[in-house]
C-alpha cells in the first residue's frame, strides 16, 4: 500500500489527497497472520514537517477458534492517524536528519508513503483476545479431544484442583 507523495510534498501546507484502500490488499500482522483489506480510506494532509495520514480500514483476519481450534474469519476495524516525514530533501536529494518525532514513520528515499506498517500497528490491537467461531462454541473435550460442537462423548471429567471441588464432596456426602 504505497502512495507517491512527492507532488504533495511540493504543495502548500494544508493540501490534501484522498485515496480508497484496495480491497484484497494484504497487510502482514506477524509471520503467520495476514489481514485482508475489505474496505478502507486514507486522507493525506501536507503538514509543515511531512504528511499526516488519517483514515480507517476494515479487514478480515484468518484466526483459530480459542475453544474448538476450527478456522474462523474475524472482521476487524481501525481508525488511524499517523505522521510520515521525509528522509531526503525533495529538491536536492540530500539525506535529512532523523525526525524529531520518534513516533513518526519515514518516507522512502523515492518519496513513497508505505501505509503497511501503520495499518499493522493499528489493526493488531483491534484483534479479539480470543477468537470464537460462534459465541456458543462448546469447544473440545479435555479428556478425549472430540469437538463438542459436532459430537458428544461419555467422558467424565473430575478435576480435584477446581476451586469448587470441596463443595462437590459435600454434595456427595449429603446423599
Amino acid at each position: 500500500m504505497e502512495f507517491n507523495v512527492s507532488h504533495l510534498l511540493k504543495s502548500a501546507v494544508g493540501t490534501t489527497r484522498e485515496f480508497d484502500l484496495d480491497p484484497g490488499e494484504c497487510v502482514a500482522l506477524d509471520e503467520e497472520m495476514v489481514a485482508l483489506i475489505d474496505e478502507g480510506h486514507v486522507r493525506l494532509d501536507r503538514t509543515n514537517t511531512g504528511i499526516l495520514a488519517r483514515g480507517h480500514a476494515h479487514a478480515r483476519v484468518h484466526l483459530t477458534c480459542a475453544r474448538c481450534l476450527d478456522p474462523v474469519d474475524v472482521l476487524v476495524a481501525s481508525e488511524f492517524a499517523e505522521e510520515f516525514e521525509p528522509s531526503v530533501d525533495l529538491a536536492s536529494g540530500a539525506p535529512l536528519p532523523a525526525p524529531e518525532n520518534e513516533l513518526a514513520f519515514t518516507l522512502s528515499t523515492r518519496h513513497l508513503l508505505d501505509l503497511g506498517e501503520a495499518l499493522r500497528q493499528n489493526l493488531l490491537p483491534a484483534l479479539p483476545l480470543q477468537a470464537l467461531c460462534r459465541p456458543e462454541c462448546a469447544g473440545l473435550c479435555p479428556s478425549c479431544g472430540i469437538n463438542r460442537n459436532f459430537a458428544t462423548c461419555d467422558c467424565v471429567i473430575v478435576d480435584e484442583n477446581h476451586p469448587l471441588a470441596a463443595l462437590a464432596d459435600l454434595l456427595r456426602e449429603g446423599r
